[in-house]
C-alpha cells in the first residue's frame, strides 16, 4: 500500500450567493524520513510523456561494476510544471499545457536529455519543491501547484508519495 504523508488539508471550495470561491490551505510535504538519498546513483533509463503528465523511470545498479545486476529503481510522475536546467539556461515544462500548447509539447521533447544520465543529487526546496542534479550538470526542479493539487508523485525504495504544494 502506497505511503502517503499526512495531509495538512486539501483544497475545498465553498459556495457563497451563488459565487464559488476557492481557499488554499497548507498540502503534503515530502516526509523527513523518506529515503531520497537512495535515488542518487540510478540512472534514467526511460522518460514516458503524456498529455497531461511525465514520468521517469529509474534502474539502479546495486553493486557497481556488475550490469547484470541492474534493478529497477525509482519513478517520478509530474503532474505540474518541471524546469530543466543545463549549462545554456533553463526550460520550463507544463504537462498540463501539452494539449493547448505546442510549445510546451516541444519543451516536453526536452526530457530526452535525460536518459542515461545518473542523479548526483536531491535537494530539499521551499513549498514543497524538488531538486534533482544529474551527471552532466542538468538538473531538474520538480514544481508544486501553489493551490495545493497533487504535483508530483514519487516512488523510491519500495515506498510511494504524493507532494502537494505547501
Amino acid at each position: 500500500m502506497p505511503k502517503l504523508a499526512s495531509p495538512a488539508s486539501s483544497r475545498r471550495s465553498s459556495t457563497t450567493l451563488g459565487f464559488t470561491r476557492n481557499r488554499v490551505l497548507p498540502g503534503w510535504p515530502i516526509p523527513l524520513d523518506y529515503p531520497l538519498d537512495q535515488l542518487v546513483g540510478q540512472e534514467v533509463t526511460q522518460v514516458c510523456i503524456r498529455l497531461a503528465e511525465v514520468q521517469i523511470d529509474f534502474f539502479r545498479q546495486p553493486q557497481s561494476g556488475t550490469p547484470d545486476t541492474w534493478k529497477r529503481g525509482a519513478r517520478i510522475d509530474v503532474e505540474v510544471a518541471l524546469t530543466i536546467e543545463d549549462d545554456r539556461g533553463c526550460v520550463r515544462v507544463d504537462p498540463q499545457q501539452f494539449m493547448l500548447n505546442e510549445a510546451q509539447r516541444s519543451n516536453g521533447g526536452l526530457m530526452v536529455k535525460l536518459l542515461g544520465k545518473k542523479v548526483t543529487e536531491v535537494v530539499r526546496e521551499p513549498r514543497n519543491e524538488l531538486r534533482v542534479a544529474f551527471s552532466d550538470g542538468i538538473s531538474l526542479l520538480l514544481h508544486t501547484d501553489p493551490l495545493g493539487f497533487e504535483s508530483f508523485h514519487l516512488s523510491i525504495g519500495g515506498e510511494s508519495i504524493t507532494v502537494t504544494g505547501a
